[in-house]
């Protein structure tokens, strides 16, 4: 699949988006094989601009991705990209890894709370996902991803939330 997503979510991370809004990064991308980034820059102040504003010159002269960028949308199907690169946000990374979409997840540095960077940082160790704490170094990740062969991520198992369900309420709710 030759598409890329970046999403930030609802958040603000102008620093990722301004790494994937270079011409360092379209130029890895199309080397890769991307044609297509459509980016979801959430409550940022920047808005990106390669590949908008002037498409045409970019795709004639191969230097630039098509790029479609908004706000803002609620879910996204996922199988159409063959890379998405995220914010750390919890729901994101685990509906990508399920839909078997290649991942790297980017840490925002200017958020109080480490436990995004926990998750990311322990997917990684279990080779679902590559995991960075900067996005200058998202030119390197994409050429790592692409090279490396990531694990499936299982599938959900509700065995355990039906367990729990049953025993709070005092039956088998499933049954019947």
């Amino acid at each position: 699949m030759s598409h890329i997503l970046v999403t930030v979510g609802t958040t603000k991370f102008d620093n990722l988006i301004k790494a994937v809004d270079t011409e360092e990064f379209h130029e890895a991308a199309l080397k890769l094989g991307y044609t297509y980034m459509y980016i979801q820059y959430g409550r940022g102040d920047y808005i990106p601009s390669l590949g908008i504003s002037s498409p045409i010159e970019g795709l004639k002269s191969r230097k630039l991705l098509e790029v479609e960028a908004i706000d803002y949308t609620k879910g996204f199907d996922l199988k159409k990209f063959g890379l998405v690169i995220s914010h750390a946000g919890a729901g994101t990374i685990l509906d990508t890894l399920r839909s078997k979409v290649k991942l790297i997840v980017v840490s925002n540095q200017l958020l109080m709370n480490n436990h995004q960077m926990e998750l990311s940082n322990k997917l990684q160790e279990l080779n679902y996902l590559i995991a960075i704490h900067n996005p200058k170094d998202l030119v390197s990740a994409m050429q790592n991803i692409s090279s490396s062969s990531m694990k499936d991520f299982p599938e959900a198992d509700i065995s355990l939330f039906k367990q729990i369900i049953s025993e709070i309420v005092g039956f088998n709710v499933w049954n019947r």
